[in-house]
């Protein structure tokens, strides 16, 4: 409405499964020593725990007749920017995590290891250095994104519980081989730490999740999931731009004049994925956590409007699977 780019955000799911939230954030005013920073809040409750893991697998408890979890989140990041490149984030976070006493009936041991009980404050604490010189944002064909954090979660406020610590480093890179090739690279690397033991064992649950969450999984094992105290993962494609800088244009419809031009860009990829986790955590009838897990395949890529993008990859993994896969989250 200002013409300076500031955002608000609001969410409201309201049924089974419920989730409200509100974010505020305000840019860098300028393009070298100035501050920038977002806050927001938000509460979500449901009926499924992922609670457990069985033969590689995420295994859900769920109660019909009451949310089996209900959590509150705040949230404030502080940014410098130190240049046009590079920006530091301190982030400082307080919530709250409360399971229905009924789930711990179901499976008592399981619940409990979730994040060492049933009702948890807890406070976290972070801070990152990230350097991004990409092209775009959402999918980019040269440039480099760096991030390095470390933080710490305090659970239990009120008679200092134990603390996670966490240290991770994500590294992307884009390098156009010919106007047409791009090769992108990615590497991944996380470890957490649990001032109650060292052994990885007594990490919860939540604490030890590391493959098959978000982007970090390889593809190829897709369906699975992998615990431990920590994470290596690399990646790579060979990218060929096939239909590139195309527009699709709506001439009928009830469609707004703005959106009846759509910018396509399709992408063919030839990839191959490495990963494997550190000190795995030892549960029965689980296998991926303690080998290297390697897949390869070749995907299409398809953007429109720039931001929207959907990935379909066919892989074979080490077990000489065979997994095709549609996923909206960019792999590096």
């Amino acid at each position: 409405l200002g013409g300076v780019n500031h955002n608000i955000s609001l969410t409201a799911i309201h049924g089974f499964n419920r989730s409200y939230s509100f974010r505020y954030t305000k840019p860098f005013s300028a393009y070298r020593k100035s501050w920038g920073y977002s806050l927001g809040a938000g509460y979500w409750s449901n009926h499924e725990l992922w609670y457990i893991t069985m033969n590689d697998k995420l295994n859900f408890l769920r109660i019909e007749s009451q949310p089996i979890q209900r959590n509150f989140w705040s949230q404030f990041v502080l940014r410098r920017r130190l240049n046009y490149f590079n920006r530091l984030e301190l982030t400082l976070g307080y919530g709250r995590t409360r399971i229905a006493d009924s789930a711990a009936r179901l499976d008592r041991e399981g619940v409990m290891n979730y994040i060492y009980g049933l009702k948890r404050n807890y406070l976290e604490t972070g801070i990152s250095f990230v350097s991004d010189s990409r092209d775009q944002r959402e999918y980019p064909s040269q440039g480099h994104l760096i991030r390095i954090s470390a933080g710490n979660t305090l659970l239990n406020l009120n008679y200092s519980g134990p603390s996670g610590y966490q240290f991770e480093a994500r590294v992307s890179r884009f390098t156009p081989l010919t106007p047409q090739w791009v090769l992108a690279t990615g590497l991944v690397s996380r470890y957490r730490i649990d001032s109650r033991a060292l052994t990885v064992n007594t990490l919860p649950y939540l604490f030890s999740r590391q493959f098959g969450y978000g982007s970090d999984y390889v593809r190829g094992y897709e369906p699975f999931v992998a615990e431990g105290a920590g994470m290596f993962l690399a990646k790579m494609a060979f990218r060929r731009a096939v239909l590139e800088g195309y527009k699709l244009k709506i001439k009928r419809g009830n469609v707004l004049n703005n959106y009846r031009t759509i910018p396509l860009n399709v992408w063919f990829n030839i990839f191959a994925d490495a990963g494997r986790t550190i000190r795995p955590t030892i549960l029965r009838r689980n296998y991926l956590n303690r080998e290297w897990m390697l897949g390869s395949g070749i995907g299409m890529d398809v953007t429109a409007w720039y931001s929207a993008m959907a990935r379909f990859e066919l892989s074979r993994n080490r077990m000489g699977n065979w997994v095709f896969n549609i996923s909206y989250i960019n792999a590096f």
